[in-house]
């Protein structure tokens, strides 16, 4: 079987991402200097798993639960009163000049969701939004659908920085070591300023400043989950809604509606929500 393969390139880097060949989801084959997509992947493994599924440790760009049952899903999807689950199959790539947009469609439950990736010209920056279509008769109650997950090679852990804050102290610079378990982050109340804002406009993935590991960022005060070994050679941020707009989503027939997307390895400024989407459509944002 041949398996997909498309590379993203930066002004000093590539991006690289393959259809894997343990099931129907994207993950990330390489990244680095222009190069380093013919190279051994960095994110290589035995690929043998104990009481959890391959899916549960790919270095996967987004999967929903039902397809990674125990170690976190990216998207939580249901109809209303039904079972929680999304088991999607690959419905096809487009590509463009510095845009990947990769599509998968559950037709039982009736959702299309498409990982979106575009390019920064004269930078290194890759940005990354997903979308959700509903694509059935039924409306679908979506419990989570996070933007993004990112993976990198994290076997010693990884340094966290990100802003913390109260009134007139909005913006204190923290950092923390995560060597073990899981840190999540998010905004209280979807601004980037007042009042104890633990959000943050800018989060490293690096344990040292002269680690060639490359950081990550977000440009708005959103919500993120890291994670750092056991789990087998991953940290994995994850992008959300703000707290306050993320609990529940209703999502009927109609086209989705893009959302502010998720920006690394530059740092940038919040830029603040661009919009809220209607009730009846449904994005991740971050």
């Amino acid at each position: 079987m041949t398996h997909h393969r498309w590379t993203l390139r930066t002004a000093r880097t590539s991006y690289t991402v393959r259809l894997s060949e343990d099931g129907p989801w994207a993950e990330l084959d390489a990244w680095g200097p222009h190069g380093s997509e013919d190279g051994p992947s960095a994110l290589d493994r035995s690929r043998r798993t104990h009481f959890i599924t391959p899916a549960d440790t790919a270095p996967a760009e987004y999967l929903p639960s039902g397809l990674r049952p125990f170690t976190g899903a990216d998207l939580i999807a249901s109809r209303p009163g039904g079972d929680r689950g999304v088991w999607w199959e690959f419905d096809g790539a487009e590509e463009g000049e510095g845009t990947l947009r990769l599509a998968f469609t559950d037709d039982v439950l009736g959702l299309r969701t498409v990982l979106c990736y575009a390019t920064v010209p004269g930078t290194d920056v890759v940005r990354r939004w997903t979308e959700h279509t509903c694509t059935g008769g039924e409306p679908l109650r979506l419990e989570r659908f996070d933007s993004a997950a990112v993976n990198v090679p994290a076997s010693d852990g990884v340094r966290l920085t990100y802003l913390t804050g109260q009134w007139s102290q909005e913006f204190q610079r923290t950092q923390l070591d995560l060597t073990r378990g899981t840190f999540t982050i998010g905004s209280v109340q979807g601004c980037p300023a007042t009042p104890t804002r633990p959000g943050s406009p800018y989060r490293t993935a690096r344990r040292r400043t002269t680690d060639p590991r490359p950081p990550t960022a977000w440009r708005w005060s959103g919500r993120a989950t890291g994670t750092s070994p056991p789990r087998p050679n991953r940290a994995e941020p994850y992008g959300s809604a703000p707290d306050a707009y993320r609990t529940r989503a209703r999502c009927s027939s109609r086209p989705a509606t893009p959302s502010p997307p998720r920006s690394w390895p530059a740092c940038s400024a919040p830029t603040g929500s661009t919009g809220w989407p209607a009730p009846s459509t449904a994005t991740s944002a971050c």
